[in-house]
């Protein structure tokens, strides 16, 4: 290596497709190439289940038009008794939630309930979900999340089949490494082993 290039390194971004199809071989799961506008993916299953990770662009209109690219995960699922719920950082505009009957809701854990807000349709199947420390771990972990089980389109049209719920995880940060991945797939696994549990 030249005097520049190694000064220069430390700086240096890895190439995302590396770094997700990495990710993809580390946990059994499959790189899927993408088309037109449908982006590339990685699809790791777990129980019965397959959970999707992507980085979806959504072009944003008004007054500039511009591109939001979103860390996105999904998962369907089969939820009994229609349970909901909707994690996102305090502060975040959110009125969705109140229209569907939803309540704040505290777990009676200040970090947690410091950094996020939390509504749902079932105070203590929400408590009981989130009182999972290793949980909380992985959510804490993020800098922006907006983490929910819906019945509906997703956020950005995502079908859902009918009698399904999706558990459905939004963030503008991107990840940098394979770790990143790892946390939100480890999130993903304790949520779902949670759910079918309670």
């Amino acid at each position: 290596m030249s005097f520049f290039t190694d000064l220069f390194e430390p700086f240096r971004r890895p190439n995302p497709r590396i770094m997700w199809e990495q990710f993809a071989a580390e946990q059994n799961g499959q790189y899927v190439i993408g088309h037109y506008d449908i982006p590339n993916s990685v699809e790791v299953p777990y129980r019965d289940h397959t959970i999707m990770f992507d980085r979806f662009i959504y072009r944003v209109a008004g007054g500039d038009v511009r591109d939001v690219a979103y860390t996105r995960i999904r998962m369907e699922l089969k939820s009994p008794n229609d349970f909901r719920f909707k994690v996102v950082n305090q502060g975040f505009i959110n009125t969705i939630g109140k229209f569907l009957g939803f309540q704040d809701i505290k777990i009676d854990n200040k970090e947690f309930d410091s950094r996020f807000m939390i509504q749902g349709n079932d105070v203590n199947r929400i408590k009981n979900l989130f009182s999972d420390q290793d949980l909380r771990y992985y959510i804490l972990k993020q800098e922006d999340v907006q983490l929910q089980l819906m019945y509906q389109e997703g956020v950005f049209y995502e079908p859902i089949q009918e009698g399904n719920g999706m558990i459905h995880y939004l963030s503008e940060i991107r990840p940098k490494k394979v770790e990143d991945l790892n946390d939100l797939l480890k999130m993903y696994q304790l949520l779902l082993d949670k759910i079918l549990i309670s």
